[in-house]
């Protein structure tokens, strides 16, 4: 009987409640759908019960349910009940077939709300198919896969000892220690403060202690990304552009030599056509451990949102679940407000269009301020959830440090350090 494998599957309380309503009557035999009724009205008999002890369903079907059966009748259900009890674990392929349908007809309500002009957007269904191909993923995992290690040396090294990235700046090594796969971390600033140089200066050196086969990569939507380009062989060389200019092709090669190749670090530019979706599909296409973005506030997505607060809520939590689904660091560069307009020291409700919730989903934020000195520039590290590292001091957890902001070079450069 082919409707087993199915019948143990909705054995449990839970697939049951959601996948129910995907079985058509006309896709299975006579006796499954006698069965599905009577399972529903078991579960709400028995509402502790999380899955069927299929014994006692027996015993219930024959002696409550259907005591007016004949004897032949009911010979045919106990024979089921045996091999449903006996059937193995369900097999992946008719997990993943329900998990599909339950994700079609959720696109389909989209659709359907679209078309009779709800606010609802078609930006929502890549997020759908998002968390299926993620559930398609962990589909016929055990509870067990999921429990996170208990060995302690590993998780040291993982978080404290190595495979994260240092910074350029040792003020940062010391505050917040290495960054690593999965965490995202904010910069602030106002316009014009020097917050793509400070990506160039950081990302040229956090390149390098990627795996070989690994890069990074820069989504521009701000200024012409050819210049952000410029930027990264200054900030790797420590050159102006007259000294790159000077003999490009011993630049070019000395930029190769640093960073291990010239397109090691990448650059997308889509000036106000950015959207979380071209993200998404790039990371998906490469093997990125680093990742920038310049400028959150300008990237497309959830714009049927009420409120610009609600907006960069959900992109920065959709951006937290990027870093998190490629194993990368994320960090995302925001504009500060005005009231941060001539001021040093920032703290983190100076970033633009936000409350609590943009700053809820980050690892790190670091404020930048410029209050008039053209090669001074103010770190504030506003949040700190990162466990450190080798170089880290804990009075420093929070700290602020003033720093060299050398334009030419592309660098920002400790005065402590």
């Amino acid at each position: 009987m082919l409707d087993i494998p199915l019948l143990k599957f909705i054995s449990n309380r839970d697939n049951y409640s959601r996948f129910r309503k995907h079985i058509k009557s006309h896709t299975i035999v006579r006796e499954t759908v006698t069965l599905l009724a009577d399972i529903d009205e078991y579960f709400n008999m028995y509402p502790d019960t999380n899955v069927i002890d299929w014994n006692h369903f027996q015993v219930w079907f024959n002696m409550v349910k259907h005591s007016s059966w004949d004897v032949e009748k009911k010979a045919v259900y106990d024979t089921i009940f045996k091999r449903i009890d006996a059937h193995g674990v369900v097999e992946r392929e008719i997990v993943n077939k329900f998990i599909e349908l339950d994700y079609t007809a959720q696109v389909r309500e989209i659709c359907d709300k679209i078309i009779r002009g709800d606010k609802s957007s078609l930006d929502a269904v890549p997020m759908v198919l998002d968390r299926y191909l993620d559930e398609i993923g962990n589909a016929g995992k055990d509870d067990e896969d999921y429990f996170v290690t208990s060995n302690l040396a590993d998780i040291l090294n993982d978080l404290v000892r190595s495979k994260g990235m240092e910074w350029r700046l040792e003020d940062l090594n010391v505050s917040i220690g290495p960054v690593h796969g999965g965490d995202f971390v904010i910069v602030g600033a106002r316009p014009e403060t020097g917050k793509t140089t400070f990506l160039c200066s950081e990302f040229t050196h956090m390149v390098t202690q990627l795996p070989e086969d690994a890069g990074a990569i820069i989504f521009n939507n701000e200024e012409d990304g050819r210049k952000i380009f410029a930027r990264l062989v200054q900030s790797a060389l420590k050159y102006t552009l007259m000294d790159i200019a000077v003999d490009e092709q011993k630049a070019e090669q000395k930029y190769i030599d640093t960073v291990g190749r010239l397109d090691r670090i990448k650059v997308v530019h889509k000036e106000n056509n950015l959207s979380i979706h071209d993200i998404d599909r790039y990371l998906k296409n490469g093997n990125y451990g680093l990742v920038g973005i310049n400028v959150l506030d300008k990237v497309r997505g959830f714009e049927k949102d009420e409120s610009e607060v609600s907006r960069m809520r959900k992109l920065a939590q959709f951006v937290r679940n990027l870093a998190i689904k490629y194993k990368t660091c994320i960090i995302a560069v925001m504009q500060a407000d005005a009231s941060a307009e001539g001021k040093a020291w920032l703290d983190q409700s100076q970033l633009y269009g936000t409350k609590t919730g943009v700053q809820g989903e980050a690892d790190v934020i670091i404020m930048i301020g410029h209050s008039g000195d053209i090669d001074t520039r103010y770190l504030s590290v506003a949040k700190n959830k990162l466990p450190g590292g080798p170089r880290a001091v804990p009075a420093e957890r929070h700290g602020k440090f003033d720093v060299r902001f050398d334009q030419e070079r592309g660098r920002y450069e400790s005065k402590k350090y």
